[in-house]
């Protein structure tokens, strides 16, 4: 059996401070609810995220899934493993002066090119991140 790992993303919303947001998701592709693997936080501090039976669509700020590939059970547990092995990013209060701060969308990146390295996933997966919208505003329907 295998699942569908997909990057989920969704709208800035100004009222809650929250930014435009990028996670990956894991789940049986016949499935709407899965594993949600993320960097989440804001201003003060990232966390690593894992949110069990979610359904990102149920979100209001919900914009958009893009299907990055298959993952066979047997690759499952090494890419949790590489979600948690990429370095989270920090603080705007602590990143060096000269230094660009890393956000969610910079750890995805990071999940992703780390497990086409480790051959878990295909190579041709980081071209799909490209067409995903950086930015989305929550009037952006």
């Amino acid at each position: 059996m295998t699942q569908q790992l997909s990057l989920v993303y969704f709208a800035a919303d100004p009222l809650s401070g929250r930014r435009s947001h990028w996670s990956l998701f894991l789940r049986p592709p016949t499935l709407p609810t899965g594993t949600i693997y993320e960097a989440q936080g804001g201003l003060l501090q990232m966390t690593y995220g894992l949110v069990v039976d979610s359904t990102p669509s149920q979100d209001p700020t919900f914009r958009g899934e893009v299907v990055l590939c298959a993952l066979a059970e047997d690759k499952v547990a090494g890419f949790e493993g590489m979600t948690r092995d990429v370095e989270l990013p920090s603080s705007p209060l602590r990143v060096p002066v000269g230094f660009v701060r890393r956000d969610c969308q910079d750890w995805v990146w990071g999940v992703v090119r780390l497990a086409v390295e480790r051959g878990v996933i295909p190579g041709d997966v980081e071209t799909k991140l490209e067409g995903v919208p950086t930015l989305v505003l929550l009037d952006d329907e």
